[in-house]
């Protein structure tokens, strides 16, 4: 296995990039969901309850599901991760690549921290729902960090039985295999 494990800056810059893709569907998703059903009145109730449980399944369902089939698809890359030319492999080199069910499991524990922040009762963030769910994410950051003990692999890296590594593919023209644009730029 000589692919390198991906550097924690760039992956949190992935991260990043892919949050802010996510959020930018869950707006336009809000907006469509408010053109075509709010009119109507449907799945609403007297207090909004029912829209404010919408909202939060829908937003979960976008962030797990867009990073899942983008996963899946586009050959273990999230938009963030082709950005900074990373990717997400299985540990065993044998696989064939990331497939569907793997990729909802590593989204899905992946966003879990969140989600329980999100749906504790306690909007202070001092109840055991928000103590876990921040203590997922900074274990997270730690296990990214720690490259030398975990070669960067997260907790739902461990779970899906993956790993982010630095895309060989980074800097090929993709219709003209072999051309290595970084070999150009060094040689010139």
């Amino acid at each position: 296995m000589h692919d390198e494990a991906a550097p924690f800056w760039p992956r949190l810059l992935a991260r990043l990039f892919d949050l802010t893709f996510s959020l930018m569907a869950v707006v336009v998703l809000a907006l469509l969901v408010r053109i075509v059903l709010l009119p109507h009145n449907l799945f609403i109730s007297s207090d909004g309850e029912w829209i404010d449980i919408g909202i939060e399944v829908g937003v979960l369902l976008v962030f797990v599901g867009l990073e899942a089939v983008l996963l899946a698809k586009r050959r273990g890359r999230t938009i963030g991760m082709g950005l900074l030319g990373l990717r997400v492999v299985p540990v065993n080199p044998a696989a064939p690549g990331i497939s569907l069910p793997v990729a909802l499991l590593r989204s899905v524990v992946l966003y879990l921290p969140l989600v329980l922040i999100r749906v504790s009762p306690d909007t202070t963030g001092h109840d055991l729902l928000s103590w876990l769910g921040t203590a997922g994410i900074l274990a997270n950051l730690a296990l990214a960090a720690a490259r030398t003990s975990t070669h960067g692999r997260t907790i739902h890296d461990h779970l899906a039985g993956t790993r982010v590594i630095v895309d060989a593919e980074r800097g090929t023209v993709p219709h003209r295999r072999g051309v290595d644009l970084r070999e150009r730029s060094t040689s010139s």
